[in-house]
């Protein structure tokens, strides 16, 4: 997959893999995949809001959410052992990482399905979806979009 191409220098790329922040949940107890990838997203979103640019796999707009196709692919493929996929995936190790995970977990943790899921439907992935013909088809979240929407709307993401 390309290098995601930063919109500002100002940003310090972690090069972290996806599936560590989503293991950082699934330990939690987060076990619905697409409740995961949300808070993925989410993560992704706050570590943006602090001029940081977590991993270099590209965010896509999907029909009832931003996902991140290589976590939806691997979970998909060890759906029936999961402790299996996550053993050989890296710990997070970032202090910072790990506080923006743990925030993002203790937001959310009790929150409804239904209210990430709508949470996660912003304004990057209204944008990405417009131009789409058909509900079904995928596009690409740019990341400038993400990098403004994090910036921009502080309050959307820490809320």
């Amino acid at each position: 997959m390309p290098a995601i191409k930063s919109p500002s220098p100002k940003i310090k790329h972690l090069r972290l893999n996806p599936l560590s922040v989503a293991k950082f949940f699934w330990e939690r107890g987060i076990e619905i995949p697409p409740v995961k990838q949300r808070l993925v997203y989410f993560t992704y979103l706050e570590a943006l809001k602090q001029g940081y640019l977590l991993f270099e796999e590209e965010w896509q707009a999907w029909p009832y959410g931003p996902v991140v196709e290589l976590i939806v692919d691997k979970i998909f493929d060890h759906r029936h052992n999961l402790a299996k996929l996550f053993k050989s995936v890296k710990d997070i190790d970032d202090e910072l990482v790990l506080n923006w995970t743990e925030k993002v977990f203790k937001k959310h943790r009790n929150t409804e399905q239904d209210l990430i899921f709508q949470k996660a439907q912003n304004k990057p992935w209204k944008d990405a979806r417009k131009p789409l013909k058909s509900e079904k088809q995928n596009a690409k979240i740019p990341l400038a979009s993400l990098v403004k929407f994090a910036n921009g709307k502080p309050s959307r993401i820490t809320t």
